[in-house]
Formats: structure tokens, sequence, C-alpha cells
């Protein structure tokens, strides 16, 4: 288990794609200042390298789609977190936003390709969450493995890594299932206060995975059998750090009951459409008349 973090130790989020990591970074928002908080993925690497650790400085929150490993180009300590998902369930939710979002790069070519979830699987490397936790990628080559083919030996050595680094490097582990709970660990392990939260970016329309094709959920599973086993360990990892900081049952529960009121009264009175009018009706208003000018 991880050892406890360092009191000014900077927060790693490694968000694996479509684990409800779109959520958990509101409350991340809610809890560091935007200028403490910056963003990078693995396409943006370069920027985050060209830093000085000076500029990096007043970093206390580092978060993106990364793979692990970005604490050694850290000037100060730092620790991690991530959610882990149902390896198919992940996989399919995955395939169904590059469908259903005009905005993501490979949404086109599945338009025009018409690219079926077996071929997606088919032409996927597989192992996602495996391949970013275990920051198996060549930093000095910018040469990414999160999508490529990899041999039987590299598999393994991956797998080994990542429950190696899940295991020791994280402190704290989530499960996109059990979101409620990994909060609750978060408050106590982290100080947060507020974590009360709305779902996000939840893609719609995807089949549950008990509906989908035999063969293609056996494709898939076959193609994300480490994942399945790094998963298995979070779910453990997650139920004893639940225990070492004393994260009850009935909290959990009480928690669960709070915060579906707290998502009735937003959408039952739209207050996100309410804000967002406010601000705007605010910002039209003469430089004198707004609050604090």
């Amino acid at each position: 288990m991880s050892a406890p973090a360092e009191p000014d130790a900077v927060l790693i989020f490694l968000h694996i794609p479509k684990t409800a990591g779109v959520t958990l970074n509101t409350l991340i928002d809610r809890h560091y200042p935007p200028e403490a908080i910056y963003h990078t993925n693995i396409d943006t690497l370069d920027e985050f390298f060209a830093l000085t650790d000076a500029e990096k400085q007043p970093i206390r929150c580092l978060r993106g789609h990364m793979p692990f490993g970005l604490h050694r180009w850290m000037p100060r300590p730092a620790t991690y977190i991530t959610l882990l998902r149902d390896p198919v369930t992940r996989f399919v939710s995955e395939y169904y936003y590059v469908r259903h979002n005009p905005a993501h790069p490979r949404h086109r070519r599945f338009l025009e390709e018409g690219t079926t979830l077996h071929e997606y699987t088919e032409r996927h490397g597989g192992d996602t969450m495996t391949r970013w936790i275990s920051g198996f990628y060549d930093y000095d080559a910018r040469k990414s493995w999160v999508s490529a083919d990899w041999t039987a030996e590299e598999a393994a050595q991956a797998g080994d890594i990542a429950r190696r680094n899940l295991a020791t490097q994280f402190q704290a582990v989530g499960v996109t299932e059990r979101f409620d709970e990994f909060l609750l660990l978060l408050r106590r392990r982290l100080g947060w206060g507020n974590v009360f939260y709305l779902k996000l970016n939840v893609t719609s329309g995807r089949p549950a995975k008990e509906a989908l094709a035999p063969e293609t959920r056996a494709l898939i599973e076959a193609r994300h059998r480490l994942d399945t086993e790094l998963y298995a360990l979070a779910h453990r990892l997650l139920d004893a750090q639940l225990r070492e900081t004393g994260v009850t049952r009935t909290e959990v529960q009480a928690f669960r009951l709070l915060n579906r009121l707290y998502t009735d009264v937003w959408q039952r009175h739209n207050l996100p459409g309410k804000i967002h009018r406010g601000r705007r009706i605010i910002s039209q208003l003469p430089a004198k008349l707004r609050p604090g000018g």
C-alpha cells in the first residue's frame, strides 16, 4: 500500500478515458484554484516537458490522459489518484463516445468507414488501463504504447509493472462503479470538503455488455485480459483503503442519499441554466456595476 502523501505533494490525476474522470475533474476544480491546475495529455506532453522547474512550481494538480511517470519531472513530491472501470464496459463506452462525438479526431473516419464495434476491437491494441498505469511509454522517444500492438513478453512486463504501480504508487484507487466510495476516500485522504456531484460526459446509446454479440464480447475480453486483472486489484485496493481511512458502509449510504437530493435540486430548479444566464447578464453589465467592480 502506498505511503501517505506529503502535505504539499502535487496531486496527479491519471485520467483513463471513459472512467468518470470528467465528473471527477469538476471536484478537482472545486478544490484547487485554476492557476494551480495543469492539464496535459499524451498528445501535448512536449508542452509539459518544455516547462522549467520554476514554471512547474505553482502546479498543485496535474491531470489528463497521460501515462504513469510524470512525477519524475515535477520539482517537488507528487501523489497519484486514478479510476478504473469494468474493461468491457469501458471499451464499449469509448467506442460509442468516438462514434457520437463530432469533436473526436477519429469520429469522421468512423462515419466514413462505418466502423463497427467488432472492427474497432480488432484494430485496437487493448488493455488500455494497463498501458496507462504501467507507464509503458518511451519518454525520450515520445513513443506511445497506448494503442499499439505489443509482444507477449512486453504485455506480461507491463501487466506486472501496472499492478505494482497501482498497489504502491497511488494515494487513492477508485472504481467507476463505486464512485461514491472513492469520493469519500478522497475526502479523507486529501482533506477535501464538498464532494457532491452531477454525472457528466455520460455516453448514451450504448448497449450493456450483456447485450453484445457473443463473439464481439469474447474478443473484447481477450484483448483486455490484463485490464481485467488490474480491475480486480483496484477493487481490493479500494476496499483496503476504505478500511484504513475508516469510511463506513453507513457513511456511503448516507452520502448516496444526500447526493441524489443534491442532483434532484440542481435538475428540478435548472440551477446550471440559471447560473449560466446569470453569468451572461453580469458580463453584459458596465464594469462599475459588476460584482467587485
